[in-house]
């Protein structure tokens, strides 16, 4: 005998259902179909709210009502008693670190009022001066940055030892296709200033360059004591808001020209954009079999290519202006380190 289906059984293929129910619905609110693209004998007027609309698909029936509705204007009545009971707005109490994100209410660049110099930074700036104007350039230089974080390279074979021992002794050159500025530019250039961006964040800019002049990376001089330089050059900085994480500030050396003049002796081996993905899978396929499968490690250096110096002769030529209050004496940074920003900085 056969055997009988269960009570609960699953309902049949769609094989079964008729083909012109087999369709997918358009959504209610889909985007409306312009009356053009809908034959003439479907074109017909809805019926009144509630009534049935099944000679129109859900999402033509939504169209039609749209176009033909009324705005609803409430009367004046009952929008003053909203206005009466809504409760004002109060701003949240949760305090934020300046360093960690942009202030809420930022004043205009003619109102801003940048904070005091902090003590640390000021220490810094006055030391710094005092040791300039006592042994000079080349010697302030030697004396306040740290030895290169390069290795002896002795046991080093690589194609690259004798550039990466010439950066060691000597750092990364800067060198330009164009003469050296004028009194005129370079005071130009002073006159202008920080990006405005930089005005919202004078106390991030302190505590950073605090920092950095900690590690011997940068240092901030005044520009009187520096302004005889042979080659001094000045790019604005500004600084870029990012959410949940503090600033970054950058060096724009493309808006004063620095990197158009820049000549490209960089290492092209260095200077490798994008094609990340294209490499490693190149040197997957040609790896010897006979060692086993290919492990790979990923490693974030700490700082990246602030470990390279800049040659001492061409700091100059990367200075940076660095925001100050109106009146205050003009302060310029200078990199002692491969800057963010610059053309032959390795990405």
């Amino acid at each position: 005998l056969p055997t009988p289906s269960p009570i609960y059984s699953l309902p049949s293929a769609s094989a079964s259902v008729p083909a012109r129910e087999h369709k997918r619905p358009q959504p209610i609110y889909s985007q409306p179909t312009s009356s053009a693209s809908v034959p003439a004998k479907e074109r017909k007027r809805p019926h009144a709210p509630g009534g049935p609309l099944s000679n129109l698909l859900p999402g033509q029936a939504a169209t039609r009502l749209h176009a033909e509705a009324h705005p609803f204007y409430p009367p004046e009545a009952a929008i003053s008693e909203l206005r009466v009971d809504a409760p004002s707005y109060c701003p949240s109490q949760k305090r934020v670190r300046a360093s960690d994100s942009p202030p809420t209410g930022q004043l205009k660049p003619s109102e801003a009022k940048p904070p005091d110099m902090s003590d640390e930074l000021g220490k810094f700036i006055s030391l710094h001066t005092n040791l300039l104007r006592e042994l000079g350039w080349s010697a302030f230089v030697r004396k306040i940055r740290d030895s290169s974080d390069l290795t002896t390279l002795e046991n080093v074979k690589h194609p690259a030892k004798r550039l990466l021992k010439h950066y060691k002794y000597r750092g990364a050159p800067v060198k330009f296709s164009t003469p050296p500025w004028s009194s005129e530019r370079v005071s130009q250039a002073l006159a202008r200033g920080a990006h405005k961006s930089c005005l919202a964040h004078q106390e991030f800019l302190h505590e950073e360059f605090a920092d950095m002049i900690a590690k011997s990376q940068w240092v901030i001089l005044p520009a009187s004591a520096v302004k005889d330089i042979p080659d001094l050059r000045i790019s604005p900085p500004g600084v870029i808001p990012q959410r949940d994480r503090r600033p970054r500030w950058i060096c724009d050396y493309s808006f004063s020209g620095v990197n158009e003049e820049t000549l490209p002796l960089a290492a092209l081996d260095s200077m490798q954009f994008g094609h990340a993905l294209d490499r490693i899978l190149r040197e997957i396929l040609l790896a010897d079999p006979s060692f086993g499968p290919v492990k790979m490690m990923k490693i974030d250096l700490s700082d990246g290519f602030y470990r390279m110096d800049v040659n001492i002769e061409d700091i100059p030529k990367l200075g940076v202006v660095f925001p100050t209050a109106e009146g205050d004496e003009p302060l310029i940074a200078f990199p002692l380190v491969l800057p963010m920003g610059w053309k032959n900085s390795p990405p």
